[in-house]
């Protein structure tokens, strides 16, 4: 079962949306006109680190050492929220170091998902089968960056089928708003990374559903103590101007699907600023185990 996740303003872009026909071995581009009324629900999955990370840096996505959150970090994640959130956390590190075809920090990485899934109890939405899959393809980058996202969206749908909400929420905020932190890394320079700055700011779309996602399951104290720090992200997202374009779904394999084109934004330099600086702060929190 795949998460159900209501956005009205992604109803409202997509309205008379006009979609060409595209097909390959991979993917199919949805043909028909999209007639979207602003009262409907679109559905689509959380979107996973790889896909933020790859669709904001694109290709020859280079590794940079010191910006991981250290393994040795996780002995000091005691209870279970942090524990879950820095799951989240390590496997969009793990998903870089795929990227990156960093295939020895990978393969620990990956132990180190496994190994706090255990103590969350967790561990049987990751399969058996997994971890062969990966170390059976340290030596191919392009099949081993597949690989891990299958098993993060396999993870995602298993633990959502399993009424398994809370959890995958913090996990899902930890991976996220790592993911942000590593696309948004040394752009400071907005005349050499205009293009890949705009990227980071379109995925206001990818963060309002996890913003949603949460929102549905704040009862839970350890998902509200987080609200103020991802509203504050947010808000920001919320505030870049917008050009609507033609907008293409492109549904892949396991109901995945790709936003292309849709809105070009427009950058404000100094909002760009906070944008970063809020993704820090929030990510530093995360990592360093110091939200109540």
């Amino acid at each position: 079962m795949k998460i159900k996740l209501f956005i009205q303003l992604l109803a409202i872009a997509l309205l008379f949306a006009q979609c060409k026909k595209v097909n390959n071995k991979n993917n199919s581009v949805i043909t028909d006109s999209v007639n979207v009324s602003p009262s409907d629900s679109i559905t689509y999955s959380l979107v996973s680190p790889i896909d933020i990370i790859n669709e904001v840096i694109k290709e020859n996505v280079e590794y940079k050492s010191g910006i991981l959150n250290p393994l040795s970090n996780s002995s000091k994640y005691i209870n279970s929220k942090n524990q879950a959130l820095n799951l989240g956390v390590y496997y969009a590190d793990f998903s870089y170091l795929c990227l990156t075809k960093n295939t020895s920090l990978s393969i620990e990485y990956y132990k180190k998902i496994v190994e706090m899934s255990q103590n969350l109890n967790i561990s049987c939405f990751l399969s058996d089968n997994d971890f062969n899959r990966i170390q059976n393809n340290l030596t191919n980058p392009d099949s081993l960056k597949l690989i891990a996202n299958k098993i993060y969206y396999e993870m995602v749908n298993n633990m959502e089928s399993s009424d398994q909400h809370m959890v995958l929420t913090l996990i899902s905020i930890g991976a996220i708003v790592e993911s942000l932190y590593l696309s948004s890394i040394n752009i400071d320079d907005f005349s050499k990374y205009e293009s890949r700055i705009k990227r980071l700011c379109q995925q206001g779309y990818a963060f309002n559903n996890l913003y949603a996602y949460t929102k549905t399951n704040n009862s839970n104290d350890d998902v509200k103590s987080f609200q103020i720090y991802l509203e504050s992200i947010r808000m920001i997202f919320d505030q870049f101007e917008l050009n609507k374009t033609k907008t293409t779904i492109i549904k892949e394999k396991d109901n995945h699907y790709i936003f292309k084109g849709g809105d070009e934004v427009f950058v404000d330099k100094e909002l760009l600023k906070k944008l970063i600086g809020n993704v820090n702060t929030t990510r530093t929190y995360i990592i360093n185990d110091t939200i109540e």
